[in-house]
């Protein structure tokens, strides 16, 4: 890869990594379901006016109910309740549970390779759950857990669509998350007035990150990278995402590391790394994973 495009896969990475903990701040100012509404309804608005609607609606209507529903608010509630460290470093278990289902519901074969790196990494996720500062929040990891079982089954209703730009898909997915972000919101939050009128301008700054920065800006420049290299060239650079997120949380959210959260997560990465270094993928199910909540 040339010089120009390693800086600005870790750009990406940073941009991703640091979206916990940006997002963690705006958590303060709102809750979770009604961030996230406020999040993809930004991203629609941006996004919808340039690229124009897809041939097929349905696949992609599934893959939002799938988000939507489950994935994004578990993301959220479950930041909510855990600092932004923890919360990136359980997310990864998407990659492990993704490969999971794509052999159950697709025949993809598994190796020893994968088998190997998903014990490691659930060990990782394991020991973090055993932390004595996470026993108050067990609910919160309950949370991110269901998140990343959403994920994993989201690779393979994408991996289903077929070859989209993925900006048309992020402005389409965004208009149909929003809409049931916000049916839920109103249901489980009630009225979101309160909470825009008393927001400041770091909620909202919050709310600008995680939508143009992390999911226009960031995905824009991977989705390039991952169109021009391959997934061996690509892939690799995931595993930076929880390290910039982790220093995120140190530097924005004040996170304190112990010695079980950092071994743990160090589990976490190296399975997770085990499963996608050397393993062939279709770039679209590579954008599936690269795509970080």
């Amino acid at each position: 890869m040339r010089i120009r495009d390693i800086l600005l896969a870790l750009a990406a990475m940073m941009m991703w990594g640091l979206n916990f903990a940006v997002a963690k701040l705006a958590l303060v100012e709102f809750p979770p379901i009604l961030l996230a509404a406020l999040r993809f309804t930004l991203v629609a608005l941006v996004l919808l006016p340039f690229f124009p609607r897809p041939k097929e609606l349905k696949p992609i209507v599934k893959l939002a109910a799938t988000l939507g529903l489950l994935h994004f608010p578990m993301v959220f509630s479950g930041l909510a309740l855990l600092d932004a460290s923890t919360s990136a470093i359980v997310l990864q278990l998407q990659v492990p549970l993704g490969v999971i289902m794509a052999a159950v519901l697709l025949g993809e074969k598994l190796n020893w390779r994968h088998g190997l790196g998903m014990l490691i990494a659930f060990a990782g996720v394991a020991l973090i759950a055993g932390a004595p500062r996470l026993e108050a929040n067990r609910i919160g990891l309950i949370f991110l857990l269901t998140a990343a079982a959403a994920w994993g089954f989201s690779t393979v209703q994408l991996k289903k669509i077929g070859p989209i730009d993925p900006l048309t898909l992020n402005g389409w997915l965004g208009l149909f998350v929003a809409v049931e972000l916000w049916a839920i919101s109103l249901i489980v939050e009630g009225s979101p007035l309160p909470h825009i009128a008393a927001a400041s301008s770091r909620g909202w700054t919050g709310i600008l990150y995680t939508a143009l920065i992390s999911t226009i800006v960031a995905f824009g420049i991977w989705a390039k990278l991952v169109a021009r290299y391959s997934v061996g060239q690509t892939m690799p650079f995931m595993l930076t995402v929880p390290v910039f997120a982790i220093m995120g949380g140190i530097v924005l959210n004040g996170d304190r590391m112990t010695t079980d959260i950092v071994a743990g997560g160090m589990l976490t990465i190296a399975g997770v790394g085990m499963i996608v270094l050397r393993r062939p993928r279709s770039r679209v199910h590579q954008s599936a994973v690269a795509s970080p909540s």
